[in-house]
């Protein structure tokens, strides 16, 4: 049987109901906002062993590589039009994209967006905007170095949470609006600077 797991709020009185994962078999299936599941891509076509159905029907596949093996009937003849643009590639085969979702399934590797994900993207931009304005106080090399210093320790902490705990953080927010910052700070400490050499300039 398939188990609906929903998440709080839920029920009378509770708000929305949010369907965020399903169980069924032992397995676990994290879903996102919209109900979907994010695909857990291993890599480019050919991530998983192809064997032609050709070589099957012959009698000449390795039977080594079909003992105890999932085996998905697939295409991946252009022509047929079971190719999908994802995330890896361009045109991949829909039938490796089931693939990727078994695999990730036994693995139980998915990677989830964490029900906290809004709450910490606003963390960021208000840590990151606080962060920032330093940048207005500093010269022109050490606010280059504090917006290395803090690209790398967001690209850091989101590849953390992306390799080691398969979660999702927002990063792209936070980035734009500490380039933006970034950018509006050494323009304005640009033009102040022209204007104070103008008119000491001027003066003399």
């Amino acid at each position: 049987p398939v188990e609906f797991v929903l998440g709080a709020g839920y029920g009378p009185g509770g708000g929305r109901q949010r369907l965020e994962a399903l169980r069924f078999g032992g397995f676990t299936v994290p879903l996102d906002a919209q109900g979907a599941v994010l695909v857990p891509y291993r890599g480019r076509q050919g991530s998983f062993p192809y064997i032609s159905a050709l070589d099957v029907l012959a009698g000449q596949a390795d039977p080594r590589l079909l003992e105890q093996a999932i085996v998905l009937i697939g295409t991946t003849a252009a022509g047929l039009l079971d190719l999908r643009t994802t995330p890896v590639q361009n045109l991949y085969p829909g039938v490796e994209i089931n693939a990727n979702l078994i695999a990730g399934l036994l693995d139980q590797r998915f990677k989830t967006r964490p029900p906290y994900s809004a709450g910490l993207e606003v963390l960021q931009l208000v840590l990151v905007g606080a962060l920032a304005t330093v940048m207005g106080f500093l010269t022109p090399v050490w606010g280059l170095l504090l917006l290395a210093a803090t690209t790398g320790l967001l690209l850091g902490v989101n590849g953390y949470w992306w390799q080691a705990r398969d979660l999702i953080a927002p990063l792209a927010s936070p980035l734009l609006l500490l380039f933006l910052l970034y950018v509006f700070y050494a323009s304005y400490n640009f033009f102040v600077e022209a204007r104070r050499e103008r008119w000491i300039t001027q003066q003399f």
